[in-house]
């Protein structure tokens, strides 16, 4: 939904739920990838993932987690139960969760899962964004190219001008262009007919699927391979520019 006066921030507490690399510990762990959208609320788009020190974790393992029942869980409680029946489970469906403000300044819901013999938290928040009640927004694709690209993905061995991983250029003036409308070099994505930006729809753009891990087995692997992965608030910063239309210089 587009954004009115709401912005969606996920507080992490205590250790075992990630945005970022896979744990290095040797025990089965969980870990959520995050989008998000708000309208008054926060609505947060989440897929559980499971590994162990980056290698996958047995079925077993996966059907012993289990997430405590709460308000808004329901989606990811249903996707987290038909990960279970899969013959090697990795991550679950995204599905949502729902934060309520139940008409005050900011919304809070701890998602607490058993996983063996821990208890993981994930808190959710959802609270104003800085420019509620403005006329409108005031980022634009160049506080994605210097908050996203330029930290994170235009480096010398990866999507910089030199190394142009997989015919892709994300150094600052050439960016823009070789995203927004242009067909994903990935020869699947490439025949199901995917953009890496498709204006005004962010959950079929190639680019965002990719920093979320929302990827077939042939699609590739979660971006980026080497490093932090974007923050909540960059990835939401991805989602609302695109819902936009993905405009060059204008604010959304």
């Amino acid at each position: 939904m587009k954004m009115r006066d709401r912005t969606v921030l996920a507080v992490m507490l205590l250790v075992g739920f990630t945005t970022g690399e896979a744990s290095a510990r040797s025990t089965c762990r969980a870990k959520l990838q995050i989008g998000g959208a708000a309208d008054g609320g926060c609505t947060f788009s989440v897929s559980l993932c499971f590994d162990q020190g980056g290698a996958s974790c047995s079925p077993d393992d996966v059907r012993q987690a289990s997430i405590v029942p709460g308000a808004g869980f329901e989606g990811i409680s249903a996707a987290m139960e038909a990960l279970k029946g899969d013959a090697a489970p990795v991550c679950t469906a995204a599905a949502d969760v729902r934060v309520a403000t139940h008409g005050k300044r900011k919304g809070r819901a701890v998602l607490k899962m058993h996983t063996g013999k821990t208890i993981e938290r994930l808190t959710f928040l959802c609270q104003p964004a800085r420019n509620a009640g403005g006329s409108g927004g005031s980022a634009t694709f160049a506080t994605i190219q210097k908050k996203v690209f330029d930290a994170t993905c235009a480096t010398p061995t990866c999507h910089g001008a030199a190394a142009a991983a997989g015919g892709l250029n994300l150094a600052a003036g050439a960016a823009y262009g070789n995203l927004v409308g242009v067909a994903a070099a990935n020869p699947a994505a490439a025949a199901a007919g995917a953009l890496r930006v498709a204006p005004g729809d962010p959950d079929h753009s190639f680019l965002l699927r990719k920093l979320l891990g929302q990827i077939a087995p042939a699609e590739g692997s979660r971006m980026p391979l080497v490093g932090t992965p974007p923050s909540a608030a960059n990835l939401d910063l991805i989602r609302r520019w695109i819902a936009a239309g993905a405009p060059e210089t204008a604010p959304f």
